[in-house]
């Protein structure tokens, strides 16, 4: 009699409990017949060991499908709980699995020889998780007893915190998206709402759109809650009354503590392209030119555009024009010409200027992001200049004679004082402004003196990652203050010049230069 009125007593315990929460941390030593708030079972013929336990009495599972499942309102911090076998035989499994949403569920731990000495367990759970579950999942032969069962609290999770994606890309607030659709046709975008806290339901209150082209979007659908740790979409509709650029602002309001209004620039494209600009910079002009270097500025368009590109070519006039739908990188070709410079910027710096060239420029105003990018190619700002035939201005050694009796007391107040450049700024003092170039893909390029190896290489240089060195190309130990560093003669930078550093200048050695005759190495050999 005793053994079924704890039936009947658990039973009901299953139907009060199963749909409530438990609070953590929650507990149960099966010291009597009432399932704690959260706690249920599913068991047709539920019982109990009362002379076996840690404490006991046990819960005794003695069938396949026998499961006790504990359901609760926050994050779990350890499951703690006391388990042995009885007669167990091999090729039974005991679970221990935890779930997000009571439907998927993820192994803790599987239970497949427990020996029939209480033995205590800890397993780890997800934060996420809101359910536990001791599931009997395949009887062979024997049973399973379960004692002192704890559920610890975790630390205090992340209350609601509203993300959005798109595919796989989030879009953080205050970002653009650019969806685009033929004029007149309506194409959906489906946006993911994610609700990252592990605490507390998102609440959406509103999901609205302003701007110029408002018109042109409707939020078709969006969720109203969004459960911890969980998402839900919102369709966004776009059907464009015109080509070009369709502009409006998606404003969703939520109960997020810190990003509340969540905003989302919307940068609509109707047809293939952006709205093209419609006026070009003007006035470009030249400063600082020398033989290795010059500075060019322009006055920005009005009405702005999104950007400029500016192409250079040597010795001829520019006939070439970017390609709508194309996003041109530094170092990248239009036709003959290379691009210098691709910004907002009205100021740029071409590098590699040879003395003594005609260089030749053309700025054009674009609009639009990526594969919707519109270039404006008519009339564009163009203009030309020459690179000086020498750094030395022709007067500055007038006064100045070999013949003299005074000349290196003269030629030493001529030259000084001048500026110290150190050995470890020869990067960013010769590499960056002068000795590389522009290649493909906003990516540069610098040539070994010795080998004349090309090394492509991504801003900013390194020397050991690209393997190059600076050479002395009169050997350091042939100075007279060999091996100290850090003086003039070491840090002369007529006579530094990038090289390969295990392939060409470690071959080199501190051999002179000279004809070769018999050649016994190859610089680089092996490299290509």
């Amino acid at each position: 009699m005793k053994k079924i009125l704890y039936t009947l007593s658990l039973i009901v315990a299953v139907n009060l409990s199963a749909f409530a929460q438990a609070v953590l941390p929650t507990a149960w030593s099966f010291l009597n017949t009432t399932f704690p708030t959260g706690w249920s079972i599913i068991d047709p013929t539920p019982l109990y060991y009362t002379g076996s336990g840690n404490t006991p009495p046990a819960y005794k599972f003695d069938a396949t499908g026998d499961q006790m499942i504990i359901f609760f309102a926050s994050n779990p911090g350890n499951v703690t709980y006391y388990l042995a076998g009885n007669s167990f035989t091999t090729g039974g499994i005991f679970l221990v699995e935890e779930s997000v949403n009571g439907t998927s569920w993820t192994t803790l731990r599987s239970h497949t020889a427990p020996t029939n000495t209480y033995t205590a367990f800890t397993d780890v759970p997800n934060n996420a998780s809101r359910y536990i579950r001791f599931n009997y999942s395949n009887k062979v032969g024997g049973n399973i007893g379960l004692d002192d069962v704890t559920i610890a609290a975790g630390a205090a999770g992340p209350a609601q915190e509203i993300n959005i994606k798109q595919g796989s890309t989030t879009i953080v607030t205050g970002g653009t998206y650019s969806p685009n659709s033929s004029v007149g046709v309506n194409t959906p975008t489906t946006f993911t709402i994610e609700n990252q806290g592990t605490t507390n339901m998102l609440m959406i209150s509103s999901a609205t759109i302003t701007g110029t082209n408002a018109a042109d979007f409707s939020v078709a659908s969006f969720p109203a809650t969004v459960s911890a740790a969980s998402t839900g979409n919102l369709v966004l509709d776009f059907t464009p009354s015109a080509a070009g650029t369709r502009n409006a602002t998606l404003t969703i309001v939520s109960d997020d503590a810190d990003e509340n209004p969540y905003i989302i620039t919307l940068y609509g494209i109707g047809g293939s392209y952006a709205s093209e600009p419609t006026v070009q910079a003007s006035n470009l002009v030249f400063s600082n030119v020398t033989s290795y270097t010059l500075n060019a500025s322009f006055t920005a368009a009005s009405p702005a555009p999104e950007g400029y590109i500016i192409i250079r070519k040597k010795g001829s006039a520019i006939t070439d024009i970017p390609a709508d739908g194309t996003v041109y990188q530094r170092g990248d070709m239009v036709g003959s010409s290379k691009v210098v410079y691709n910004g907002t910027a009205t100021s740029f710096t071409p590098n590699n200027i040879v003395a003594s060239t005609d260089y030749y420029f053309a700025v054009f105003t674009y609009n639009g992001p990526g594969i919707y990018r519109n270039y404006l190619t008519a009339s564009p700002l163009i203009a030309n200049v020459t690179s000086l035939g020498s750094m030395q201005p022709t007067t500055y050694y007038t006064g100045i004679s070999t013949a003299s009796a005074t000349f290196i007391a003269d030629l030493h107040t001529k030259i000084n004082p001048h500026t110290h450049l150190f050995y470890s700024n020869y990067g960013p003092a010769v590499v960056t402004p002068f000795a590389s170039r522009d290649t493909t893909g906003d990516q540069r390029v610098l040539t070994c003196v010795y080998s004349g190896q090309n090394k492509v290489y991504t801003e900013p240089f390194d020397w050991t990652t690209n393997g190059f060195s600076r050479e002395h190309t009169y050997c350091h130990n042939w100075m007279p203050t060999d091996p100290a560093q850090g003086l003039p003669e070491y840090e002369d930078y007529h006579h530094l010049f990038p090289t390969n550093q295990n392939s060409a200048n470690g071959v080199r050695s501190n051999y002179p230069l000279g004809e070769v005759v018999t050649a016994t190495s190859t610089y680089l050999e092996g490299e290509f």
